[in-house]
Formats: C-alpha cells, structure tokens, sequence
C-alpha cells in the first residue's frame, strides 16, 4: 500500500481509504475517489504539482496535498 502521490505515470492502482476533511471527502466522492475504484496515474506538470489520473472514464487533476490523504494498492502497469 502506498499514496496516491507516490503513483508513477501508466500505473493502475486502486483505492482502499480517503483521508480529509469533510467538505474534501464529499468533493472526491463526486469525483468517483471512493473505496474500490480504479485509478491511473496519466501524468505530472513539469513542476511536479498537480498530477492527472484517470477516474472512472475522466482526467481529473489533484494536487499532491490531497493525494496525499488517498492510500492505493498498485497493481501493475497498463
């Protein structure tokens, strides 16, 4: 197990627990980052921060402050 953060590009991982504040949690339920789902590191802007992984279908940008709070179990490169 490990941190959505530490995710390197192509790696498919899944969700196993959200860690933030109330108002974060509702946010990232909205976009799909609940327990179970699917998550791939798309890629990292230059400077490091944010990252894009693909959820459920769509990119979505996190910043790594709030990846932070997401542990993943990778699985492997796809």
């Amino acid at each position: 197990m490990t941190r959505l953060c530490n995710i390197k590009e192509n790696t498919v991982c899944t969700v196993k627990n959200v860690e933030a504040s109330p108002a974060m949690l509702d946010r990232l339920g909205e976009l799909g980052l609940i327990k179970g789902t699917e998550v791939k590191c798309l890629f990292r802007a230059p400077s490091g921060d944010p990252t894009a992984y693909l959820i459920r279908g769509a990119s979505i940008a996190l910043r790594k402050d709030c990846a932070l709070g997401i542990t993943v179990e990778q699985y492997d490169d796809k």
